[in-house]
């Protein structure tokens, strides 16, 4: 049953979108007064359909496209080919006459023509429209960390504080504060901040930070000051020698004291130790579970009882300290085993550069050169340095391409928690911007990688086919109603952008010719538009066949299984 459900997935997903496409063709043909004789989704033999008026609707047998044929030409539609009667065979009537899609004027034949992929691009806009719509909290405009030598920090924010408005623009969710950060790099922002009953102003410059989109490899500045909406989970720190309590061991998490649940670290660097010193203990730690594949960590939950002295800050004396930067796994035979990283090191600087989160410890091949690279860590107190000796390894990223990276060999201790959504305040307004904000998004990235493919800074490998739009349909379908529908406005703004490629036989291709006879004043011959039309469908053709050697490459592992190869 699974199988089937996929194939439905896969059939509704690629017939929404081939009748969102020739929608936008019918539409305007429509508003022109042309006369449409059949719209299909689909081509080839008709499986069902009906007449309304003077249009048939039918359905075709091949559901990898669909057309709009209008009186006085093939089809019109860069998702398939009609197998219609030629033009001058058509039988016209008297009422048909300037209703033919030749008749009418060039900028209307170029409205209808690009209407298809321009409805591809717009329907991404009531989808995200509505998906946005559904949300009902949101995260609150709460700081959960401040990190060190950023421009918060210098400006003394902390832990706790609600960031009220910034310039003048009022944060509702730390969504909001995002947006006005990134969008200013460099800029001086007013920060309107509540800290408990007190609410003060700090002038912050969010400083300019570049960061690499994955695959495509372009860099984009955005403005960051230095803060997440997550506090910092309490862990333990390395445990000295003479500890005083021997059953509390580094990176084991505190979640519990004296009954009280602590779920960040300041719940703790806030607490005192009561006047009879105990202190009731409740912790997370890590237990390896051997398993055919390797050892597997699951959470233990401990009670320890622990002495301290009265009105000590609890996290003084568990010796509790951030999860940030601290390794809570070095695999064996790593890089980082043999330049003698610890459990419980916290990572201070790489090379040159300050580390802040785990994102600044990652290394890029692009960027950065083999062999050995230095590391600061903390442990016990003290400032320790280290050699690690890095080599790339290959590995195969989503979209079968083969990338490299560096792996320094250790797993960091992430756990985090954040401050209770709050109802979603302007949820209209806020779906409708947000709408247009991300379809717009999604079409510069999309148009970004179709550059870098033909740029040849991304490989042809990248290109997929009907296989890899059905794995996108059912893997997007497991995850939720909303991951189907985001993989759908995805799906349709690549449809919308790939149709309005300069290829003859694409919408595209089509408006090309327009454009050389609105610059002629008289249209191309046919002979040479025939000429055009064989070498465009040639190469797709070649797109074609290149999409579906690209999905068997992805599949084939599956495709051996089948016959029993290895």
């Amino acid at each position: 049953m699974g199988g089937l459900k996929d194939i439905l997935l896969f059939i509704i997903l690629l017939g929404v979108l081939i009748f969102v496409h020739e929608l936008g063709h019918f539409m305007w043909a429509k508003i022109f007064g042309v006369k449409v004789l059949k719209f299909s989704l689909g081509f080839g033999r008709k499986l069902v359909g009906f007449r309304r008026g003077e249009t048939e609707y039918l359905v075709s047998v091949i559901p990898l496209g669909g057309y709009v044929k209008m009186l006085g030409e093939g089809a019109t539609g860069g998702d398939g080919v009609s197998d219609e009667v030629p033009e001058d065979s058509e039988i016209r009537t008297p009422e048909d006459r300037g209703r033919a899609l030749a008749d009418k004027p060039l900028w209307q034949r170029a409205v209808i023509l690009v209407g298809g992929p321009v409805m591809n691009l717009i329907f991404p806009i009531f989808i995200y429209f509505f998906v946005l719509l559904g949300r009902d909290t949101i995260a609150p405009p709460s700081v959960g960390t401040v990190f060190a030598g950023t421009p918060a920090a210098q400006a003394g924010l902390r832990p706790g504080d609600q960031i009220v408005s910034v310039d003048g623009t009022t944060t509702y969710g730390f969504e909001d504060v995002v947006d006005e950060v990134e969008d200013r790099p460099g800029e001086p922002l007013e920060f309107r901040v509540r800290r408990g009953s007190e609410t003060f102003t700090r002038t912050i410059t969010p400083k300019p930070t570049q960061t690499v989109m994955p695959i495509l490899g372009f860099v984009n500045e955005v403005g960051r000051i230095g803060v997440s909406p997550y506090y910092r989970t309490s862990i333990l720190g390395p445990r000295a020698p003479d500890n005083p309590a021997p059953a509390l061991r580094a990176v084991d998490e505190v979640v519990s004291v004296n009954g009280k649940r602590v779920r960040r670290l300041i719940d703790l660097e806030r607490a005192r130790t009561p006047d009879d010193g105990r202190l009731d203990v409740g912790l997370l730690r890590a237990a390896p579970i051997p398993t055919g594949l390797g050892a597997v960590f699951v959470a233990e939950a401990l009670r320890v009882a622990v002495e301290a002295s009265p009105g000590r800050p609890v996290a003084d004396a568990l010796g509790a300290t951030s999860s940030d930067l601290v390794v809570s796994r070095v695999d064996p035979g790593s890089p980082a085993a043999k330049g003698g990283l610890q459990v419980g090191d916290r990572l201070l600087r790489l090379d040159d550069k300050p580390l802040v989160t785990w994102l600044d410890a990652g290394l890029s091949p692009e960027a950065d050169k083999e062999g050995p690279h230095s590391l600061l860590v903390q442990r016990d107190g003290r400032e320790i340095p280290l050699t690690l000796e890095l080599h790339t390894e290959t590995f195969r990223d989503p979209f079968g391409q083969d990338q490299k990276r560096f792996s320094i060999g250790i797993t960091g201790y992430q756990r985090n928690s954040a401050d209770e959504p709050i109802p979603n305040p302007n949820r209209l307004s806020r779906a409708f911007f947000g709408a247009f904000a991300e379809t717009g998004n999604v079409i510069r990235l999309t148009a970004l990688g179709f550059a870098a493919i033909f740029q040849g800074r991304v490989s042809v490998s990248a290109i997929g086919g009907p296989v890899l739009i059905f794995d996108v349909a059912s893997h997007s379908a497991e995850a939720g109603a909303t991951s189907y529908l985001w993989a759908m406005a995805l799906i349709s703004i690549n449809l919308g952008i790939l149709n309005l490629l300069p290829i003859p036989v694409l919408d595209g291709g089509q408006l090309l010719f327009f454009a050389i006879e609105a610059v002629r004043r008289k249209p191309l011959s046919r002979r040479t538009r025939e000429i055009a039309q064989t070498i465009g469908l040639i190469l797709i053709l070649a797109l074609i066949a290149l999409a579906l050697k690209n999905d068997i490459a992805r599949k084939w592992a599956d495709i051996a299984g089948l016959f029993g190869c290895n």
